[in-house]
């Protein structure tokens, strides 16, 4: 079933990056992380380090759901449509940061 999901995978890959970067340069610019479990596991861990595990985690978990369950197609769709609106909401924050100067 990975075959047929392999584009919505590709996809969540994508915004998983674009995720992890805008949250590192928001962050960068002095922005706060919302997520209260990513901000216990950045004072931990660090922003880098943390980012790289939740990501990793997250896509490997797609891959199985791909590969094992019929649901995978409108999960992935879902998730999609979630880190979109993450990214454009990291986006908005870093642009505000950056208007505000240094």
């Amino acid at each position: 079933m990975i075959g047929r999901n392999i584009i919505p995978l590709l996809a969540l890959s994508a915004l998983q990056i674009a995720d992890a970067s805008t949250t590192y340069a928001a962050l960068a610019r002095g922005g706060a992380e919302v997520n209260p479990v990513a901000a216990v596991a950045f004072g931990f861990a660090g922003v880098l380090a943390t980012a790289i595990v939740f990501k990793l985690a997250l896509v490997l978990w797609a891959t199985m759901l791909a590969r094992f369950s019929r649901l995978a197609r409108p999960v992935l769709v879902t998730a999609i449509g979630v880190y979109a609106i993450v990214v454009v909401n990291n986006l908005t924050a870093f642009t505000t940061l950056i208007d505000r100067g240094p």
